[in-house]
């Protein structure tokens, strides 16, 4: 699937971004995310010595890990946290921009800019699907203080 020509570009320039650009599985189908989420199940199936009438999540919760898409967007939420706070690199503090609005709403200067793609597959980058997400924290989570607080506010919300 082919990246974004804003994002590949970035890549190009940059090689050690294109591990920021996998963490929602940008560039994977739904396809490909089932077979690495079906390798762990089998992993664990094993490594337990379960078989396979065992419940995915049952084996997840008994070690004590979390699904790989909500490590992924964990990942990529504390990639936006940096971004925001000027933590991260500046090629991927570009990729995000702070939504300006005239109006006094709860969590102004927290929101973020969707970036406006009329092609499907945009809506598939790294850059929308993080902002994304991050819109749709809590307020409360956003506005941590610093990066441990927000991890362990966002461990509470996103990873329960």
């Amino acid at each position: 699937m082919p990246v974004p020509s804003h994002e590949s570009d970035n890549m190009n320039h940059h090689p050690r971004i294109h591990g920021h650009f996998t963490l929602l599985g940008a560039g994977r189908g739904h396809v490909q995310v089932k077979k690495l989420e079906d390798i762990n199940y089998y992993i664990l199936r094993s490594t337990f010595g379960y078989g396979k009438h065992t419940p995915y999540l049952h084996l997840l919760n008994m070690a004590g890990i979390k699904t790989l898409e909500a490590k992924r967007k964990f990942q990529a939420l504390i990639l936006v946290y940096k971004c925001i706070h000027k933590e991260a690199p500046k090629y991927i503090e570009e990729f995000f921009q702070i939504k300006i609005c005239n109006y006094n709403l709860r969590g102004l200067g927290t929101l973020l800019t969707l970036p406006s793609f009329n092609l499907e597959w945009r809506h598939k980058s790294f850059s929308f699907l993080a902002a994304k997400l991050w819109n749709l924290l809590p307020t409360y989570v956003r506005n941590g203080k610093d990066i441990s607080t927000f991890k362990c506010l966002l461990k509470k919300q996103v990873l329960r």
